[in-house]
C-alpha cells in the first residue's frame, strides 16, 4: 500500500498520520516536503509523527538520499521539532533517523508510545 499522509490541526503542535509504505528515496523526499509545508501553511513548529501504521523498506544508503536533498535544510532551519511515534519493532531503525538528523541540526525524536513523545515535544 503506497503511503497515506494526513495532518491535524492542534492548538500546540500539528499531527501528521502516516500510513502504508515508503518504498523509495523520493517518497521519503515527498514525505518530508509535505511536512514541511504544513508547518509553513500553519506556522506550528512541533510534529507530532505518528507512524505506527507505516512502515519502509528504504536502508541507510536511500534515507541519507532523502535526507541530503533541500528539505533537511527547509527543517533545521525552520526551528521544526518532530516527535516520531513507532511501532516497537521499528524503534530501532528510528533511532539511527535520529542520529542522520542530528547530523544536520534536525530537532528529531522516535518514542514507542505517544505520551512519551508528546512529553518530549512540549519539553
Amino acid at each position: 500500500m503506497p503511503l497515506n499522509i494526513a495532518f491535524e490541526l492542534n492548538e500546540t503542535h500539528l499531527l501528521c498520520l502516516a500510513t502504508g509504505r515508503i518504498e523509495t528515496s523520493e517518497e521519503l523526499y515527498q514525505f518530508n516536503t509535505a511536512m514541511v509545508q504544513a508547518v509553513e501553511k500553519t506556522g506550528l513548529r512541533r510534529i507530532l509523527l505518528d507512524m505506527q501504521k507505516s512502515d519502509s523498506s528504504l536502508d541507510y544508503h536511500d534515507v541519507l538520499t532523502a535526507e541530503n536533498r533541500e528539505t533537511s535544510d527547509r527543517f533545521a532551519m525552520g526551528g521544526i521539532r518532530i516527535a516520531a511515534v513507532v511501532s516497537p519493532h521499528r524503534l530501532k531503525a528510528h533511532q539511527l533517523y535520529e542520529t542522520m538528523a542530528i547530523n544536520r541540526s534536525i530537532v528529531y525524536k522516535a518514542f514507542s508510545g505517544k505520551q512519551q513523545a508528546l512529553d518530549w515535544l512540549h519539553a
